[in-house]
C-alpha cells in the first residue's frame, strides 16, 4: 500500500496526480525511473518526497544514490546517519561529495555539533591507512578535502579556524589555500591583515580576495590600503570590493585610480563608481583638476568621462582640452576630439580643429586600421561649417574607399561616412559605385543608316586598323629582346606543365581561397612552382649530429625528433588557414547605405535589385531591413516582390536575407512569403523565416482568414529534423493558442529533447491541466518519452 504523501499546501489536482506519480516512480521504478524523478522532486522543491529519497540512498547504482542525495540536499532534509554512511563508506566519489553537501545544508540544526565534527574529519585530509581511491590516477580525497573546507568556511567557529591554520602549515595547493584564508576572514580577519603585509604577490592576491568577502572594518581598511598596491591585480581586486560595499568613505580614493597607470584598474574604479550612484555626481571641475595631473595612459578616459558629464566646461578647460588635440598619443587625441563631438560646439573653431586633427591620424597608415576606422566614424560626429567640413572630409574619403588595398573595416568606415553626410556628391559617388555606368543616366541608342560616305568611312578605318598592325608586326620581329622573354616564359610554362596537367579547369585554386581546402591546394600550388631551396634544412642538419651520439643519449636524441615533429605539425595548421577575402567596394556601400539614416537611400537600394547578384542580395535586404527601423517611407515596401521572386529561386543565404526584410514590411503581405519560406529545403531558410514570424507576431495580431495556414505551418515545423525550429515552434504554438494545440505541444515536448528544454516555460498557462495529463501519461510510457514527461512535470512543477 502507497503511504499517504500529504502536502502542507493546498494543491490542485493537477499538481498532486504528478506528485504522486514521482513519488511512486521514486519508490518502485527502476535505476532510470528513480534518477529522473529524484531530479525533478529536487527541482521542484517538494519536500514531501523525503521519505521516498531515503529509501534510495543504499541502493546498488550509484547514480540513483548521486541524485537523491542531490535532492535532499535542496530540500535540506535526509537522514544524518544514513548520509554520514554514505561520506565515510561509499565507492563513488560523487556520492561521497553529494552526502557532505547533503549534512551541511542541515547544519545549524539541534545536530549542528555533529555535522562539524563530520566535516572536520573530511577537510583534515586522508586519514592513515585509508588506501579508498590510492590505485586511481586522480586522488579523490583532494577533492573530498576541499569540498569539506569550503562547506566549514561559510560559517567557521573558532575550533574550525584553528584546523584552518594547520592545514595552512602543510603548504596546501592554491584552490584549498585560498579557501583556508576565505574561512579564517570571517573569523579574524586581522590574521589575513598581518599575513598580507609580508606575503608574496600571489598569496597577496589570494589574501585580499578573502578580505573582500569579509564585513569587517579591518578588511575594509586594508582594501583602502591596496588600492596603493604595486600589484595592479591587488588595486583591481581592492577597488572593486569597496565599491561593492559602497564605502563612500573612500570614494576620492576611488576617483583617484582613474588615473591608474592600467586600464583594467581605471575600468573597474568607473564601473564601480557607476555602481555606487557616484559617477554622474563628479563636477566637471574635479575632473579637470584630475585630467591635468593624469598620466597618457589615464587621461584618455577621464577626456572620456568628461565628455559625458552635463555641465559645460569653462573657457579655460576648452583650451586645455584644445591643446590635448595636438597630443603624442593617438588615443588622447580621439578623446579630445569626441569632446568636442559630444558637447557639439556647432560652427565652433574648436570643431573644426577636431576635424583637421582627426584627418591627420586617419591618414597615418602607421596607425592601427581599428583606430584609423575609429577616427573616421568619429567624423561623423562632429558638427562644424558644411562647406568646410565637406571640402575637408570628401576627398580624403574618396581617396580610402578607390583604394582596394586598403582594409575593409577602413573602407567601410569611409563609406559609411559619406552615406550620412547628406551631400549631392556624396550620393552621387556612392551611386556610381553601386550602379557603375547606369548611374550616368540613361544611354539612347543610335541606329546609323549606311550610307556611301559612311561605308566609304568605314573601309579608311578598317585600313588603317591593318596598317597599324602590320606595323605591330614588323616592329615585333625587328625587336628580338621580347621575342626572348615570350620563348624563356613558354619553356617555363613547358617546364611545370606535367605537374598540373591532372587537374581539371573547376579543380584550380582561386586566387583568393575560401575554404580549407582550397587554401590547402593553393599553399600546394605555391610551393611546387617555388624554386626548391638547394642548402640543407637547419631541422636536417641537427638531425644528422644527433644520429652520431653515443647510445646513452637515446632519449634526448627522441625528445629532439618529437619537437621536430610537432613543429611540422604547426606548420601544416598555419597552412590550413583560409583567407578571408576581401569585399569590392559595391557591396560596402550597399552595408552602408543600410546604416545611413538617410531616406534617399531607400530608392537607391531598391534600383539596385535589378539584376543584382546573389551576394548584392544579401547586403540589399539586410540594408533595407535596418533602413526600416530608421526610416518611413512607403517606398522601402517597393522590395517586397524582389524579396518573393528570391524566396522562390534564390540560394540559401540570400533567402535568409530576405526574411529579415519581410521581418519588418506588413503582416499581410509577409506572412504568405515568410510561410513559404518556413517550407524551404534548406533548414537555415526555415528557422529564418520563423524568426522573422515571431518578430511579427510581436507587434501585430495574425488575420483570422491567415490562422489556418500559420497554423498547419508551424504544426508541420514541430516535426522538422533541426531542433531549433522544433523549439521555435512549440513557442509560437503556445503563444498563438495554448489551449486549441495543448495535445500536440504536450507530444511534441515529452518526445524531443531540445523541445522539451522550453516546454515547461510555454506550458505554463495551462499548468494543472498538463500535469494532469501527464500523470495520466506516465505509468504507460516505457520508451524515451518517460524521462522527458519526468523532467517536464518537474520542470512545471518548480
Amino acid at each position: 500500500m502507497m503511504p499517504n504523501h500529504e502536502s502542507t499546501q493546498t494543491i490542485n489536482s493537477g499538481s498532486q496526480l504528478a506528485i504522486n506519480q514521482l513519488l511512486q516512480l521514486l519508490e518502485q521504478g527502476d535505476e532510470a525511473q528513480r534518477c529522473y524523478s529524484a531530479q525533478a522532486v529536487g527541482q521542484a522543491r517538494i519536500t514531501d518526497a523525503a521519505p521516498s529519497l531515503n529509501t534510495c540512498l543504499y541502493h546498488t547504482d550509484p547514480d540513483v544514490v548521486v541524485d537523491a542525495v542531490d535532492a535532499l540536499a535542496k530540500l535540506a532534509v535526509g537522514d544524518i546517519d544514513t548520509l554520514e554512511d554514505i561520506a565515510l563508506h561509499h565507492p563513488e566519489s560523487d556520492a561521497r561529495l553529494a552526502a557532505l553537501e547533503a549534512l551541511s545544508a542541515q547544519a545549524g540544526g539541534a545536530e549542528q555539533a555533529r555535522i562539524t565534527t563530520i566535516l572536520m574529519s573530511f577537510a583534515s585530509g586522508r586519514p592513515e591507512g585509508d588506501d579508498w581511491g590510492v590505485s586511481s590516477d586522480w586522488d579523490d580525497w583532494w577533492d573530498i578535502q576541499l569540498k569539506a573546507v569550503q562547506l566549514l568556511a561559510k560559517k567557521p567557529d573558532e575550533e574550525t579556524v584553528r584546523l584552518f591554520f594547520l592545514l595552512l602549515e602543510d603548504e596546501p595547493e592554491p584552490e584549498l589555500e585560498s579557501a583556508l584564508y576565505y574561512g579564517i576572514g570571517q573569523v579574524s580577519p586581522q590574521w589575513l591583515n598581518d599575513r598580507y603585509q609580508t606575503g608574496r604577490v600571489m598569496t597577496r592576491r589570494k589574501l585580499i580576495r578573502a578580505l573582500a568577502q569579509s564585513d569587517s572594518k579591518i578588511a575594509t581598511i586594508q582594501l583602502f590600503k591596496a588600492m596603493s598596491d604595486e600589484d595592479p591585480e591587488i588595486r583591481r581586486a581592492a577597488v572593486e570590493a569597496l565599491c561593492r560595499r559602497k564605502a563612500i568613505e573612500y570614494q576620492w580614493d576611488i576617483v583617484l585610480r582613474l588615473c591608474d597607470q592600467e586600464q583594467r584598474v581605471r575600468e573597474a574604479a568607473e564601473a564601480g563608481l557607476d555602481v555606487m550612484g557616484e559617477l554622474d555626481k563628479l563636477s566637471q571641475a574635479k575632473l579637470y583638476s584630475l585630467a591635468q595631473k593624469a598620466p597618457g595612459a589615464a587621461l584618455s578616459t577621464i577626456l572620456a568621462l568628461m565628455a559625458c558629464h552635463v555641465d559645460a566646461p569653462d573657457s579655460e578647460c576648452l583650451e586645455w582640452i584644445a591643446e590635448q588635440l595636438h597630443h603624442d598619443d593617438p588615443a588622447v587625441v580621439y578623446a579630445a576630439a569626441d569632446f568636442f563631438a559630444s558637447t557639439k560646439y556647432e560652427g565652433d573653431v574648436y570643431s573644426e580643429l577636431a576635424v583637421q586633427r582627426c584627418l591627420k591620424h586617419v591618414e597615418r597608415t602607421t596607425l592601427p586600421v581599428s583606430l584609423r576606422a575609429d577616427y573616421i566614424r568619429l567624423l561623423s560626429k562632429l558638427v562644424c561649417q558644411r562647406d568646410a567640413f565637406l571640402a575637408a572630409v570628401y576627398p580624403v574619403m574618396q581617396y580610402i574607399v578607390n583604394d582596394e588595398q586598403n582594409d575593409g573595416v577602413l573602407r567601410q568606415a569611409a563609406l559609411d561616412l559619406l552615406a550620412r553626410i547628406s551631400s549631392y556628391k556624396g550620393q552621387q559617388y556612392l551611386r556610381e559605385l553601386i550602379l557603375g555606368l547606369a548611374a550616368k543616366g540613361e544611354l539612347i541608342p543610335v541606329n546609323q543608316l549606311d550610307t556611301d560616305e559612311s561605308v566609304q568611312e568605314s573601309g579608311n578605318r578598317k585600313a588603317e586598323e591593318t596598317a597599324s598592325a602590320e606595323a605591330v608586326e614588323l616592329n615585333s620581329e625587328s625587336s628580338p629582346e621580347p621575342a626572348s622573354d615570350i620563348l624563356e616564359l613558354e619553356q617555363l610554362l613547358a617546364a611545370h606543365e606535367e605537374k598540373f596537367s591532372a587537374l581539371a579547369e573547376d579543380d584550380l585554386p582561386a586566387a583568393t581561397p575560401t575554404s580549407t581546402l582550397a587554401a590547402i591546394q593553393q599553399t600546394n600550388v605555391e610551393a611546387m612552382l617555388s624554386c626548391p631551396k638547394e642548402e640543407q634544412a637547419p631541422e636536417q642538419h641537427v638531425l644528422d649530429m644527433i644520429e652520431e651520439l653515443p647510445d646513452n643519449y637515446t632519449d634526448y636524441t627522441e625528445i629532439v625528433r618529437d619537437h621536430f615533429d610537432t613543429s611540422d605539425k604547426l606548420e601544416l595548421n598555419r597552412k590550413k588557414v583560409a583567407k578571408l577575402p576581401q569585399l569590392g567596394n559595391k557591396l560596402l556601400a550597399m552595408r552602408a547605405l543600410g546604416s545611413s539614416e538617410q531616406p534617399a537611400a531607400v530608392p537607391l537600394l531598391i534600383e539596385s535589385l535589378l539584376g543584382a547578384e546573389p551576394s548584392e542580395q544579401v547586403e540589399i535586404f539586410g540594408a533595407l531591413a535596418r533602413l526600416a527601423d530608421t526610416v518611413n517611407i512607403p517606398e522601402i515596401k517597393n522590395a517586397i516582390g524582389a524579396a518573393a521572386n528570391t524566396l522562390y529561386h534564390g540560394d540559401n543565404v540570400s533567402k535568409q536575407a530576405a526574411t529579415r526584410y519581410l521581418a519588418k514590411m506588413p503582416l499581410g503581405k509577409a506572412l504568405p512569403l515568410l510561410l513559404l519560406g518556413a517550407r524551404d529545403q534548406h533548414e537555415h531558410v526555415r528557422i529564418c523565416s520563423l524568426m522573422a514570424i515571431e518578430q511579427q507576431l510581436e507587434k501585430h495580431t495574425v488575420r483570422q482568414q491567415d490562422r489556418p495556414a500559420l497554423n498547419a505551418a508551424l504544426t508541420k515545423a514541430l516535426h522538422d529534423p533541426a531542433g531549433g525550429i522544433r523549439k521555435l515552434a512549440l513557442k509560437l504554438l503556445a503563444d498563438i493558442d495554448l489551449k486549441l494545440h495543448l495535445d500536440i505541444l504536450l507530444e511534441a515536448a515529452i518526445s524531443n529533447d531540445e523541445v522539451n528544454e522550453i516546454a515547461a516555460s510555454s506550458l505554463r498557462h495551462s499548468k494543472e491541466e498538463v500535469l494532469g495529463k501527464l500523470a495520466g501519461l506516465l505509468p504507460d510510457l516505457d520508451d524515451h518519452r518517460q524521462p522527458l514527461a519526468i523532467k517536464l512535470a518537474g520542470g512545471l512543477l518548480s
